[in-house]
């Protein structure tokens, strides 16, 4: 899907928070929040729309709109398109960062040990990077040659 801005994921997260919705109900949740015009609101909308977010259906005089994806499934794919543009031996400074920096339960934490317990089994002795030559430091410096 459709690369989505800052303001849509914000509108987004209304979808999802009350699973079916009208613009009149997004415009009160997020114009005060943010200071936004209702038109501002509506084009956002209209974007979502349009890159295939939000699907529509028309009730009396207004439509009610509803997301395609979850919350979960958007937030998978968000993270699955990070990662795909990092090397792969920069991920485990990328996850150790955000288990350090994300407010965690005890529960939380045992799952997460459960998950690495269970990865353990079939670790790789090494993680390889697949980098294009000269997109990351693993390889060594590309010599330029001017023609």
């Amino acid at each position: 899907m459709a690369v989505i801005s800052n303001a849509e994921w914000e509108v987004m997260r209304v979808v999802w928070a009350k699973k079916a919705t009208s613009s009149s109900e997004i415009i009160a949740v997020l114009g005060q929040a943010y200071d936004w015009s209702a038109s501002t609101i509506k084009t956002l909308i209209t974007r979502l729309s349009e890159k295939g977010y939000l699907t529509s259906q028309r009730q009396g005089r207004k439509y009610i709109y509803s997301s395609v994806m979850t919350e979960e499934e958007a937030l998978n794919q968000q993270v699955s398109d990070l990662f795909s543009r990092i090397c792969l031996k920069k991920h485990k400074a990328l996850i150790k960062n955000l288990i350090q920096e994300t407010p965690m339960t005890m529960s939380d934490i045992e799952d997460l040990e459960a998950l690495l317990l269970s990865k353990k089994a079939s670790a790789a002795a090494e993680v390889e990077c697949h980098c294009i030559l000269g997109q990351c430091s693993c390889h060594e410096p590309l010599e330029v040659t001017s023609r």
